[in-house]
């Protein structure tokens, strides 16, 4: 011993859980989800009643969470605006008042929603219902839950009427770089645990943990998810000899009724 101190090394940091044997994803899907999120994302359209939601044409992923989880600024990464933000925030809760859809390339929509909790059910529930229950072409909902906050009862309430009516969801933990590594495992484990049993049938295998700063934390596996789920991946695109972007995407049909009164 010198008596030199030595540098600790940083706590290797666990982002995500999965389970129903789902694997991480591998390098080159990596890749081409990168090269599919190259295309920089565009406003295609707004509807504050469903009554005029346009015809969908591509598979879509809608973005749900209580209000001031982190969506929009989530949102504006995966759509590579850093600094001409697409997505507008806000830090006052419920700003999001529509259905906002935005284009990555064309071929695969995403759709924020108005935020849920602080008194916005009369405004959020018929239209997200709505819209979940009539959409051939949503392939998945992203459920936001903020790390360091845990699911909240609201939170609880829409993992238990997403399951019910078998609408396919995801959950996504936001803001992970606010929470030590040893309570951000401990979450994880729980909300395999939690999920297994309350989202039944409906819940995707896996819970991610992404940052929306600098580092950027999960969001490499959170597009590679996203573009599996679109049907993006084709072999082609990950052998690389294919735009990343094929012009046919196989979409499978979806139930009718999703939500029940």
């Amino acid at each position: 011993m010198n008596g030199t101190k030595t540098k600790a090394r940083p706590a290797l940091r666990v982002l995500s859980r999965r389970w129903d044997g789902l694997l991480a994803p591998t390098p080159r899907e990596i890749e081409a989800s990168k090269r599919i999120f190259a295309h920089e994302g565009r406003f295609v359209w707004s509807a504050s009643s469903v009554h005029v939601v346009p015809e969908p044409s591509v598979p879509e992923i809608a973005f749900l969470g209580r209000s001031n989880v982190g969506k929009s600024t989530l949102l504006n990464v995966l759509l590579g605006r850093k600094r001409h933000k697409l997505v507008r925030t806000s830090s006052r809760p419920g700003q999001t008042q529509a259905l906002n859809g935005f284009s990555v390339g064309g071929e695969v929509c995403l759709v924020d929603t108005p935020g849920y909790g602080y008194r916005s059910r009369e405004a959020w529930g018929p239209l997200i219902e709505t819209y979940l229950r009539s959409r051939r072409t949503l392939k998945r909902a992203c459920l936001l839950v903020e790390a360091s906050h845990g699911f909240k009862t609201h939170d609880e309430a829409l993992v238990h009427a997403l399951a019910r009516d078998g609408v396919p969801f995801q959950v996504v933990l936001t803001k992970v770089d606010k929470l030590a590594p040893p309570a951000l495992l401990e979450l994880l484990a729980y909300s395999e645990t939690y999920l297994r049993k309350a989202g039944k049938a409906a819940v995707w295998g896996e819970v991610l943990g992404v940052s929306s700063d600098e580092r950027r934390l999960g969001i490499p596996e959170l597009r590679s998810s996203l573009c599996l789920v679109s049907g993006l991946l084709s072999k082609s695109v990950l052998d690389g000899t294919a735009d990343a972007l094929p012009k046919k995407v196989r979409r499978k049909s979806r139930p009718e009724t999703m939500f029940t009164k």
